[in-house]
């Protein structure tokens, strides 16, 4: 059975040195190759992981309430496709480790593929690792079952010209079946004409520019999260667990929490498109599938760091992967002819550093002075979770770290 415990020792290695300094360490050693040494290692840590973010002892808490037949808030509303995957597995103690391996394999093989698919697959898990997907993909267990799905959708629609019904109806079904992973799937059917549009669209830089600095300063101002804590107050009508946490998100809702890095960062996300669409214009025009990474590349980026409240960034974590790519994209053609690009690879490092440190100061953030874990750890072994409930020294704004 599982049993929460504080621990004074250190288990395993320091997040900063397992999603920053390793890869870029691995990377540097075949980055112009398949690098299995990358490869290996970002299974290993992705699909191994154990106990690293805050939503483990919820999913915890949800398999045990099948397994003891004990009726939990956690468990209500839950996508029915989900929840018999999970009893199934009640037949022993390990039920959510299982779950958590099974979904990241499904991550890990589905982004492998396309990746590999794209020619970008080095570049793919290093930006996997910098812009934190990790974290982010160990933390979204159900939406990532809907995740792998969506992609299926978004490649099939940009393979033909003309959109069959025989092919509409196969990504109805893949849709259907993928809302009942996540009701957040039920978006997969627009965005894949969104995403068949942008492959197409002649975006202008200039316009692009405008916009995103529009909505970046929008987004900051006292106004709007003024007007989202009085949207809050709809979540009273539901009444369940779910909506009375994003009635509280909602109500504590600072728009500014991301800062002056995180506006820069969202200016700096449009140098894959002014690279591809000034410099190297021959191969965006002539690429489908680079130009529609280029080109969401951008507007996940941008609107990640515009809306911090998970209501408003669950429906745009759909396009994470594309947000990956362009930035592979990006760098593996700037690298490939630094001695011609000089100016726009320093531009790229720059865009790098940034997108680090923001990351890094969430790492700080979320993880304080943990360590991460694997399911090969004693913890696992025992079945035992960090505390988080009562955060640190009592200080309820620390509940996401784990108590040592």
């Amino acid at each position: 059975m599982f049993r929460f415990f504080k621990s004074d020792k250190k288990l395993s290695m320091n997040f900063y040195w397992v999603y920053i300094i390793i890869p870029l360490l691995l990377f540097g050693i075949y980055y112009r190759k398949e690098n299995k040494l990358l490869l290996i290692y970002w299974i290993f840590v992705v699909v191994f992981s154990y106990d690293n973010v805050t939503d483990f002892v919820y999913y915890t808490d949800e398999f045990l309430s099948y397994k003891n037949n004990i009726d939990l808030d956690i468990g209500k509303g839950r996508e029915i496709l989900w929840v018999l995957s999970f009893k199934m597995l009640t037949f022993t103690d390990y039920g959510a480790v299982i779950m958590h391996i099974i979904v990241m394999l499904l991550v890990v093989v589905a982004f492998q593929y396309w990746s590999k698919k794209l020619n970008i697959l080095n570049y793919s898990i290093l930006f996997y690792f910098l812009m934190n997907l990790v974290w982010k993909h160990d933390n979204i267990l159900r939406q990532n079952v809907a995740m792998v799905l969506a992609y299926i959708c978004f490649f099939k629609i940009l393979t033909y010209e003309r959109i069959s019904f025989k092919i509409f109806t196969k990504m109805f079904l893949v849709t259907i079946v993928a809302s009942l992973f996540h009701y957040s799937a039920l978006l997969i059917i627009p965005y894949c004409y969104v995403i068949r549009w942008l492959s197409t669209a002649n975006v202008k830089i200039s316009i692009v520019f405008v916009l995103v600095l529009s909505f970046v300063i929008i987004s900051q101002l006292e106004m709007v999260g003024n007007l989202l804590q009085k949207f809050a107050v709809f979540f009273t009508l539901i009444g369940d667990g779910t909506s009375e946490y994003y009635l509280i998100k909602l109500q504590e809702l600072e728009t500014t929490a991301n800062g002056k890095v995180g506006v820069v960062l969202s200016i700096f996300s449009l140098l894959p498109l002014f690279y591809f669409k000034i410099i190297s214009k021959k191969r965006y025009n002539e690429d489908k599938l680079l130009r529609i990474c280029v080109n969401l590349s951008w507007i996940s980026i941008v609107w990640r760091n515009a809306m911090s409240v998970d209501l408003l960034s669950r429906p745009i974590e759909y396009f994470l992967w594309f947000q990956v790519w362009g930035a592979a994209y990006f760098f593996d053609d700037v690298f490939k002819h630094f001695s011609k690009h000089i100016l726009m690879s320093s531009f790229g490092v720059v865009y790098l550093v940034l997108f680090v440190y923001q990351e890094t100061t969430f790492i700080h953030r979320y993880y304080s002075d943990n360590n991460y874990m694997t399911i090969f750890t004693k913890e696992c072994q025992d079945l035992r979770i960090y505390d988080r409930e009562n955060g640190i020294n009592g200080d309820v704004d620390y509940d996401f770290k784990r108590v040592r």
